[in-house]
């Protein structure tokens, strides 16, 4: 499940509402009301909805496995972002939700880097943010600006940071000019000084150890000070003590790679406990559950089956992580260009494409003319246009100057 943030739009904040949360608010000295987010509500209650049926009758392209969004075609349209989407129809300006409806959008987004329901603006040679919906978030008053999801950290030009975060309908200053190296991680937590910390800088990792990066599949890299690596569940509890001189993230499958004090490479479980080791110069980086990934001692790397005995011929030059899906493969051949390799056919197949992206159960990919092919597992074409867009929820196709929005 996503999860991602929301805007709600079209309700009312009552008098009742604001005035709890104030009153919360003012009880966290930690917390500052920011910006022109005072005049939310008023705003809220302003906002038009675009009209949610046209004269016209219009049935999109019908695409396999998909339903449209909406019946509309655009003239111009951009992947969503959060809970909405920019586009265009009949030269008017809209955003679009999530749950297909239209609401005229008060700043042309066009050109613009959206990031989630936010982009940053600049004045006088500085950056703040404001939302898709016109209003400001946070002052153009930062050299440097992080957002992710609901949360934002902002950086003068001496490396001082201010963080933000999202509380109903205000964004809220939590911290004023921190010092030290400062990541946010989620719209739930950050990295402050190597510590993983919630909003209030209170340490949620184990005592003495450096998280290492972002949790996956609940577990999360850690480091203590003599370098050795290991892991922590979500909460920071120690799951595996450090112990290892590398430590890749778990991925789906619930298995992860590392390599033993000896140098020695191994496929790990979330208990700790070794299910392949390094054997006959193959070091194992990736087990799916199915197919091992490992690399040769001159760095290329192959494929084996469970047993660990190599599938492949071949010899691939840059076989990343997300490369092995079900029976094949999206590699770079010697002479750069991707294709499709077939574990089960031990041969390479289909043509020639400038980039392949396997993305939740489908490969994305796209032809050296400039068309964008969708495949499912199977190899089997499902969608092929000028531009496609897919993120596992909501797919975007566009030929032409007609964008088309469907959902999964």
């Amino acid at each position: 499940m996503k999860c991602r943030p929301s805007v709600c739009i079209k309700s009312r904040v009552t008098f009742f509402a604001l005035c709890v949360m104030l009153c919360f608010f003012s009880s966290c000295a930690n917390y500052r009301e920011i910006g022109a987010v005072a005049d939310y509500p008023e705003f809220l209650r302003e906002f038009k909805a675009f009209p949610e049926s046209v004269p016209e009758v219009y049935q999109p392209p019908e695409i396999e496995g998909f339903t449209p969004l909406v019946n509309f075609g655009f003239e111009f349209a951009v992947p969503f972002f959060g809970e909405f989407a920019y586009c265009v129809y009949d030269e008017v300006m809209l955003l679009l939700s999530r749950d297909g409806k239209f609401y005229y959008a008060p700043v042309d987004l066009k050109g613009l880097d959206v990031t989630y329901d936010k982009f940053v603006f600049k004045q006088d040679g500085l950056s703040g943010i404001k939302s898709v919906f016109g209003e400001t978030l946070v002052p153009a008053a930062y050299a440097k600006i992080q957002i992710l999801g609901d949360a934002v950290a902002a950086s003068d030009a001496l490396g001082r940071t201010d963080v933000f975060k999202k509380a109903g309908a205000f964004y809220i200053k939590l911290h004023e000019k921190l010092v030290g190296e400062l990541i946010l991680f989620s719209d739930e937590s950050l990295l402050y000084n190597h510590k993983l910390c919630d909003f209030f800088l209170t340490p949620i990792t184990a005592d003495g150890y450096a998280v290492m990066g972002a949790s996956v599949n609940g577990m999360r890299p850690i480091m203590d000070n003599a370098g050795a690596f290991g892991y922590a569940q979500s909460d920071g509890g120690v799951a595996i003590p450090p112990q290892f001189s590398e430590a890749g993230t778990f991925i789906e499958s619930n298995f992860a790679y590392v390599v033993d004090a000896s140098g020695a490479y191994r496929i790990i479980d979330k208990a700790g406990e070794s299910v392949y080791a390094q054997q006959n110069g193959m070091r194992p980086v990736r087990f799916d559950g199915t197919y091992i990934t490992f690399l040769y001692e001159d760095g290329s790397f192959g494929v084996a089956d469970g047993d660990f005995v190599p599938l492949t011929r071949e010899r691939f030059v840059n076989l990343y992580d997300w490369s092995v899906f079900g029976d094949y493969l999206a590699v770079n051949t010697p002479d750069m260009p991707h294709r499709f390799y077939s574990l089960t056919e031990n041969a390479y197949i289909g043509a020639d494409y400038e980039f392949i992206t396997p993305v939740c159960g489908y490969f994305l990919a796209k032809t050296p003319p400039g068309r964008y092919v969708l495949f499912d597992a199977n190899l089997k074409t499902i969608a092929e246009a000028g531009y496609i867009a897919f993120d596992g929820d909501i797919l975007l196709v566009g030929e032409g100057e007609k964008y088309h929005y469907y959902i999964a």
